[in-house]
Formats: structure tokens, C-alpha cells, sequence
């Protein structure tokens, strides 16, 4: 359990001992990584509940380890440029019918920035021609969501519909072509392999080290707005997001600003640092 074992004994203490000090002491003394000491955290939280459910401690010291912000920390979106969306697009060959139904999926996580349910929930009811746009309430949060009927989906929805979908009465406007589940409705984890399919076909720098769903391009489509300087409360209205400090994760991956916001080095003058710095 972390280590947490040795290092009580080699301090001769007990569980009993433990306290916000004590706590801090032994991951100081442990030198673990941000994730490693994250991981032991919550072991460690997981181990103080169970002895003070049990009696073996008077006191839940669960309450001594301090949360951190390893969630926030490390969270950094897999993105992918302007020009390697396009480089995916163009890989999918609209001839097939299958391939009119994949440039749809991957059109809609790109252009709008669906995730993989909402994608496969999408109906026929949702569209309103008349006013050129596109209504639901995300899969995910709830959260009822509006965008344009941009010429380019709307497009690839009619070509869909009329060269490539199979027959159906399911209210899903993509369906599967797949014998055995012809005319229903697809699963995220099949919306997922469709991206990674045509990653592959387009030759995208190190897309298998990388997340390489439709939820990358929905990262993709929130850090490449931000770099063409659009607003973060435009880009949480995009996706959906009730708060822009949600979004603001995005902001990590615009290297191109953040190097616009570090303060210069002043001088060192001190004598210890001419001493200790090379010339």
C-alpha cells in the first residue's frame, strides 16, 4: 500500500500517528511523480476509511490527505491541425456508400464537435431545414445545444440519404450497412474505429500514440478556434460546455500564446550565480 507500511515502521509510528504532517512527510520522503503520488492519494484515502470503519483508528485520517489538482494538471487535450482534419476528410472515398455515411460521422465530430453519442443519436427530428440548423440536447450532459445547418453537412446528409443509406424506419439518421445489423443504429465504440480508420489512410504523424477518436476532433475543433482568436465564451457555447472554465483546458495547447506570456529573466547579479552558471 504505497510503501505507507515501511515507512511507519522505519519511523516507528503507527496509524494512530498519522496527521497532515506526517501525511506530507512520507510523500516528501517518497519523491513520487505527480501521478504516482496521486495513485497513492487515493490508496492511501482507501486504506484510512476501511481502518476507521472498522475501529482500528478513532479517527478517519483519510481527512489528512490533501487533495491535489492532478485532474487539472495533466489533462491536456490531444489536438490535431487545420490541415491534417483536412487530410482525414479527404482520405474518406465518398464513392461507396460506406464511405458517404464515414465523411458524415467524421464531418460532424470535425465541423461540430459531437462526441461519439451524439453522433449516433442523431435524427431526422433534430434538423430543421426551414431554418437551416440543428437542435438536440447533448448525450452526454443534457445540456440542450443549437447550431447551423452548415452547406457542407447538410450536403453530406442528403448525399447520405440518397446514395447511401440503407432502408430503415429508424428515427437515426446513420445506420448501420452491416448484414446482421442492417438499418440500425451504430455504437460509439464503432464511430470511434471509423476515425481511427481514416487517421490511418491520411498519414497523421503518430496518431496511434495519440487518442485518435471523434473526441479528438472535437479537442481539435475548440484549440484550432482558439488559435484563430475566436472567444472562449463562443467556444463553450460550440460545445456545449456550461462553463468557460471548462473550456479553458484548451487554453494548454496553444503554445503559440502561452510563449506571448512569460515575464523576462531579470539579471543576476549575485556573486553565487556568476560563480555557478557557465559564461
Amino acid at each position: 500500500m504505497c510503501t505507507i507500511n515501511q515507512y511507519l515502521i522505519s519511523h516507528s509510528l503507527g496509524f494512530g500517528d498519522m496527521d497532515i504532517g506526517a501525511v506530507e512527510a512520507f510523500f516528501k520522503a517518497m519523491g513520487y511523480t505527480l501521478s504516482a503520488h496521486h495513485n497513492c492519494a487515493n490508496q492511501l484515502r482507501q486504506l484510512f476509511h476501511y481502518l476507521y470503519e472498522h475501529g482500528y483508528t478513532s479517527t478517519d485520517h483519510a481527512l489528512f490527505v490533501l487533495k491535489d489538482q492532478y485532474r487539472n494538471q495533466c489533462k491536456i487535450p490531444t489536438t490535431y491541425t487545420e490541415e491534417e482534419i483536412a487530410r482525414v476528410l479527404a482520405a474518406i472515398e465518398r464513392s461507396s456508400a460506406i464511405g458517404k455515411r464515414d465523411y458524415l460521422i467524421v464531418l460532424l465530430a470535425a465541423e461540430y464537435g459531437w462526441r461519439s453519442g451524439d453522433i449516433v443519436s442523431f435524427r431526422f427530428s433534430q434538423i430543421d431545414w426551414d431554418n437551416n440548423r440543428i437542435s438536440f440536447s447533448q448525450s452526454k450532459t443534457d445540456i440542450p445545444v443549437e447550431y447551423p445547418l452548415l452547406s457542407s453537412v447538410g450536403n453530406a446528409i442528403i448525399d447520405y440519404l440518397k446514395y447511401g443509406r440503407p432502408k430503415s424506419d429508424a428515427p437515426e439518421v446513420i445506420v448501420s450497412a452491416e448484414v446482421g445489423k442492417h438499418g440500425t443504429p451504430l455504437s460509439p465504440p464503432t464511430i470511434h474505429s471509423i476515425v481511427g480508420r481514416y487517421m490511418r489512410k491520411a498519414n497523421i504523424a503518430h496518431w496511434k500514440e495519440k487518442k485518435h477518436g471523434p473526441h479528438s476532433l472535437r479537442h481539435s475543433l475548440a484549440s484550432n478556434m482558439l488559435k484563430n482568436n475566436v472567444s472562449m465564451p463562443v467556444i463553450s457555447t460550440v460545445l456545449g460546455h456550461q462553463r468557460t472554465e471548462t473550456t479553458k483546458i484548451y487554453l494548454k495547447v496553444d503554445t503559440e500564446k502561452l510563449a506571448l506570456c512569460p515575464l523576462p529573466m531579470p539579471a543576476l547579479a549575485a556573486s553565487h550565480y556568476r560563480e555557478v552558471m557557465p559564461e
